[in-house]
């Protein structure tokens, strides 16, 4: 029973996998949270506030987006 609660927790995704990293949405993740498409995304990364590039990925910072979303301009 111990071997297959292991093998269990060797099979889960870590939660920054999933597009959640260190606060940040990935391009993919928030044109999902938007229900938009990733093309929007890519288009108009540069003016989206709290985009960051980190090696060859853009990342959307959290805090950034919601509080946009809540004054009604995002982009």
């Amino acid at each position: 029973m111990n071997e297959n609660s292991n093998e269990t927790e060797k099979n889960e995704m870590p939660s920054n996998k999933r597009g959640d990293y260190n606060g940040c949405y990935t391009t993919e993740s928030l044109a999902i949270r938007l229900n938009v498409s990733k093309k929007l995304i890519v288009s108009h990364r540069r003016s989206i506030s709290g985009a960051m590039k980190i090696g060859r990925i853009w990342r959307f910072d959290k805090a950034a987006v919601e509080k946009k979303l809540l004054s009604g301009a995002l982009f």
